[in-house]
């Protein structure tokens, strides 16, 4: 499963608007060196409830809009979507 991420940098973090093929993400590292990047997966990780190597940047390293690549097997479309949703609602 792959969704988009559209990294908002900001002064904090969280999930801005969750849509079926796109998620608006605010991270607060830097986009200098990959930190934007890394914080984002390890946040994503994290509100998925699934370990930090199941998850890789797929496309995007460079650009506000990412793709992110989740293993197959730790989590279903549904499953994702809907932990996000929770995640967006209680920020």
């Amino acid at each position: 499963m792959a969704s988009a991420l559209s990294g908002i940098l900001s002064g904090s973090f969280g999930f801005s608007d969750v849509q079926d093929d796109a998620v608006g993400v605010a991270v607060s590292a830097p986009p200098v060196e990959g930190e934007a990047n890394v914080e984002l997966l390890r946040y994503v990780a994290t509100v998925l409830g699934i370990r930090k190597s199941g998850i890789s940047l797929y496309k995007g390293s460079r650009s506000r809009d990412k793709v992110l690549c989740i293993q197959t097997g730790l989590l279903n479309a549904e499953t994702s979507l809907q932990r996000l949703r929770q995640e967006a609602e209680e920020a």
